[in-house]
């Protein structure tokens, strides 16, 4: 049998349009979903009194305050307080920015005076990087031989997932980290390793996720593994540039304080993670911490070391979600990094059944079953779903 990048079951169908009719009212049927979607999400727009809590206020705070007193509390506290006309309504009194300031030359950028202005001029940035991660997914499929019109309405749902839509109405940076790790993926399927190293090193923006596709590029490849350590390292180097030495240190205390309590607006039993589960299932925050640190600590090694096809699609995928699951920190919009794993099912499947996968956790979904629920069972599907792709082209 040959080597393709797909089953051959879907080899039958891929590589033509499909012509039934009954394919084409299924894709007919899923653009409807998806166009009613988009009016849904359109008119669920935050009030502008709603905007002034979105995430994006981390954000901002952080760029209208000097570098070296960017992780400085009080400092934020008080741009905050003044901006909101009162605290915000958290026990620590503020909405703590502790991310790396990567992003903030960019917010600074986009952001004046007027805080709902620079929102939208965010979130205008925000979508624009969600287009890209549309047309990654897009290239993804059409790689493996799916046809224009699949790839297509397959790109164009994988946009509209929930987790997606909700980085951006509340101004986060997931966006950015799954777009990097979309054209890592890309670039590691194309045996293009210099460009997926720099790809992904866009991810140290969310540390916790970057260490563990990491480790899976080590095992892949070791020469994108040294790209993306030198594109890292610089980045991070800039970084401290940016903030300084004193600055840095005190993001680090920024993210020691946020985890270890609730009062900064983490709330330890709404992850989205292994210790999130095992808190939801009674254990004691302790007990959960400690499992949930040994358990990243154990899947990056266990990435590290799995070599055999470690770039073949299925396993890329895999590797997603054993980082995702593990992720010592995962909230829902962080859930948006599950696209990578329905693109690499998505290429194996027949062409008609492709944007199928990229429907589950809709709006409707999580209506119906809660957003945990949802979450952990996406996870739990999308892993067993690609653990039989792998195990298919292995008999094959």
């Amino acid at each position: 049998m040959t080597n393709t990048p797909v089953g051959e079951e879907a080899l039958s169908v891929s590589g033509s349009l499909p012509c039934t009719f009954g394919q084409w009212l299924l894709f007919a049927v899923i653009l409807a979903a998806n166009i009613s979607m988009l009016d849904n999400y359109r008119r669920a727009v935050p009030q502008d009194r709603t905007l002034m809590v979105q995430d994006f206020l981390g954000y901002y705070t952080a760029a209208k305050l000097p570098r070296h007193e960017m992780y400085d509390i009080d400092r934020q506290k008080e741009v905050q307080t003044a901006l909101l006309g009162k605290p915000y309504d958290l026990p620590s009194k503020v909405l703590l920015f502790n991310h790396p300031p990567v992003l903030i030359p960019l917010v600074n950028l986009i952001s004046t005076d007027d805080y709902l202005k620079s929102y939208w001029r965010w979130a205008v940035v925000l979508s624009t990087i969600c287009l890209l991660c549309a047309g990654a997914v897009y290239l993804l499929l059409r790689d493996a031989g799916q046809p224009t019109s699949t790839a297509s309405l397959a790109a164009f749902t994988a946009l509209l997932f929930y987790p997606l839509y909700r980085s951006v109405q509340a101004g986060q940076d997931t966006p950015f980290v799954l777009v990097g790790a979309l054209i890592w993926a890309l670039c590691l399927t194309r045996k293009r390793d210099g460009a997926a190293g720099l790809a992904l090193a866009l991810t140290i923006i969310k540390p916790q996720l970057a260490i563990p596709l990491a480790a899976a590029t080590f095992a892949a490849s070791r020469r994108s593994f040294a790209w993306f350590a030198a594109a890292a390292a610089g980045l991070t180097a800039l970084s401290v540039l940016y903030v300084g030495a004193g600055g840095a240190l005190t993001l680090v205390e920024d993210i020691r304080l946020s985890a270890d309590g609730e009062a900064f607006g983490v709330f330890f039993t709404r992850q989205y993670n292994f210790a999130g589960l095992l808190a939801r299932l009674g254990a004691g925050k302790t007990v959960a911490g400690v499992a949930g640190w040994c358990a990243f600590a154990a899947a990056v090694v266990c990435l590290a070391l799995r070599r055999r096809g470690a770039s073949d699609p299925p396993r890329l995928g895999l590797a997603v979600i054993v980082s995702i699951f593990f992720s010592p920190n995962l909230h829902f919009h962080d859930i948006a990094l599950l696209l990578l794993p329905m693109a690499m099912l998505a290429r194996g499947l027949k062409a008609r059944y492709a944007p199928l996968v990229f429907v589950p956790l809709s709006p409707v979904i999580i209506l119906a079953v809660g957003w945990t629920l949802a979450a952990y069972c996406m996870q739990a599907a999308y892993a067993f779903a690609l653990a039989r792709c792998k195990a298919f082209n292995a008999r094959s």
